[in-house]
């Protein structure tokens, strides 16, 4: 789903863009309004229990033309994309064995490769990861551990986002049976600031920045040759034992 938006300002063109919130959970499907900056709608996919943006001339003289002030460079209205649901599937529980995360220390060898001329930028990845969980700590909520699965199925989606051209929600329901509960936000933008901000600014990508039942956050971020950088976070849940 289509998703641009800009935030400008005077003098020089800022742009920062995201995919507004998307999310599954029950088989509902809950889509939320536009918000001010360029994101795509935040995507929460959750596995269903089992069953129980003029001069004058004169004759003689003529008076210097008044110099005009140029103006301001156009603000340009950041675009969204509302956020999406995803149906979850139903799994028997004694066919999801539950799974641990464990924290990694270093991002992990993924699989996934940069196209040529790009590259998956660690740092910001690292950034992104930190700047969550000061957040969710600033309100008391535990923080996210980065995993490793996660991570590469993230930067897969950075991949085919910047190769589109646009930023969209991935098929996050693939990953219900591996999680109880996933989410996701995309964006595109400068560098990683603008980006966390304009998310944390944006209610449905906020709820899943800040929702306590998430534990554990993958992260991709793709630098292109113009420098702006292409992102998706996915947030997730551990599948639950039932019984």
């Amino acid at each position: 789903m289509p998703s641009s938006r800009a935030i400008a300002l005077t003098g020089s063109l800022l742009l920062v863009a995201l995919a507004s919130g998307c999310a599954a959970t029950g088989g509902r499907v809950v889509t939320a309004g536009a918000i001010p900056d360029e994101v795509a709608p935040s995507l929460v996919a959750r596995l269903a229990p089992p069953p129980p943006t003029t001069t004058t001339a004169s004759t003689t003289t003529t008076a210097p033309a008044p110099e005009v002030a140029s103006a301001p460079a156009p603000t340009v209205p950041p675009e969204t994309v509302p956020p999406e649901t995803v149906p979850p599937e139903t799994v028997p529980p004694e066919t999801v064995p539950p799974t641990t995360v464990a924290p990694e220390p270093d991002p992990p060898s993924y699989g996934v490769a940069a196209p040529p001329g790009t590259w998956f930028d660690s740092t910001g990845e690292w950034e992104f990861l930190a700047l969550t969980n000061a957040e969710r700590a600033r309100i008391g909520v535990g923080g996210l551990a980065r995993d490793a699965s996660l991570d590469e199925y993230a930067r897969a989606h950075a991949v085919a986002m910047m190769g589109g051209g646009h930023i969209y929600h991935s098929e996050i329901g693939n990953l219900l049976g591996s999680w109880w509960t996933v989410g996701e936000n995309v964006g595109v933008g400068p560098t990683v600031q603008p980006i966390q901000n304009a998310l944390l600014a944006s209610p449905p990508h906020y709820q899943n920045i800040s929702l306590a039942e998430y534990t554990s956050m993958g992260v991709g971020v793709l630098a292109d040759a113009t420098g702006r950088i292409w992102t998706v976070h996915i947030f997730a849940a551990p599948v639950r034992r039932h019984g």
